[in-house]
């Protein structure tokens, strides 16, 4: 039986090293992946779940500011609104008359 030479059982050994590095890596990638899947699985749940939450605030939102719905709260809380009896005007005199060259009087007015 001939002898092995030191190199010959480096050479086999590193093989077996660098193919066990190999798949250890291999088997690390994939359960990132994995886990990488898992955690977009749950963040998409979570998106579609604020998406849901949004619609229903939307809605909610349209249905408070609907004109049949505010005069059905406001006869129920018995709010009562009053138009007021004069008008109201507001002169504003212009800072820079060239803005204005018609008048120099601006007026605004409220219901």
């Amino acid at each position: 039986m001939k002898k092995r030479k030191y190199y010959e059982m480096f050479g086999k050994n590193f093989n077996l090293l660098f193919a066990g590095f190999y798949i250890l890596i291999f088997i690390f990638f994939n359960l990132k992946i994995i886990q990488l899947g898992y955690r977009i699985e749950k963040l998409r749940n979570e998106y579609e779940d604020l998406v849901l939450l949004n619609k229903t605030y939307n809605l909610k939102i349209t249905e408070l500011l609907n004109p049949e719905n505010l005069e059905k709260e406001r006869k129920e809380k018995n709010i009562y609104l009053e138009n007021p009896k004069n008008w109201c005007f507001l002169e504003i005199k212009g800072a820079n008359d060239e803005v204005f060259p018609e008048t120099s009087i601006v007026e605004g007015q409220t219901r």
